[in-house]
């Protein structure tokens, strides 16, 4: 979209397992991009995957067992996620779909990191894989925040309060 929109200076916003995919368009298109945002997102290193973070045993068991083989259902509540308002959990809750289980296995290659943009992490819980994101993060040099009130789906829970999070770094 980028190119065939012929976009530049974008801001792009990766959400959880969309950090993986922020960083690998930006090592593809740099020049079109001003700032990556991960919000309480991975924040992956060259040859690496979704799995060299996670600290679920077994997902090779669930994606045979529970998965087709092939993807991975939601292994938790929405409510695990920080949303607690019983409207947006009925809303949420048909909107959780189970996710490709090669996107947690599939490795990236980052030969330049970052590629120079400028950067924010704002962690949004306590999930030690994005705790553990956000520390590579600000040894980076990206601007780091935390706004745990809304945890993981704030943008649901907090949506005012996120919209103004990712405001205040421009």
């Amino acid at each position: 979209m980028l190119e065939y929109e012929d976009l530049y200076n974008v801001i792009l916003v990766g959400h959880s397992y969309a950090g993986m995919v922020i960083s690998g368009v930006a090592e593809k298109v740099a020049n079109r991009i001003s700032r990556l945002v991960y919000l309480d997102a991975f924040f992956p290193e060259n040859k690496k995957s979704v799995v060299d973070y996670l600290i679920i045993p077994s997902l090779n068991t669930i994606v045979s067992s529970k998965g087709d083989g092939w993807r991975i259902p939601f292994l938790g509540k929405i409510e695990d996620l920080g949303v607690r308002d019983r409207k947006d959990i009925d809303w949420a809750k048909p909107r959780v779909g189970d996710q490709p289980y090669k996107t947690f296995t599939e490795i990236i290659n980052l030969t330049n990191p970052g590629s120079g943009i400028s950067g924010t992490f704002i962690q949004l819980s306590g999930f030690p894989w994005f705790v553990n994101a956000g520390e590579r993060a600000r040894r980076m040099g990206f601007n780091c925040h935390q706004m745990l009130s809304g945890g993981h789906d704030a943008m649901i829970s907090a949506p005012n309060e996120t919209a103004l999070a990712n405001l205040q770094i421009l």
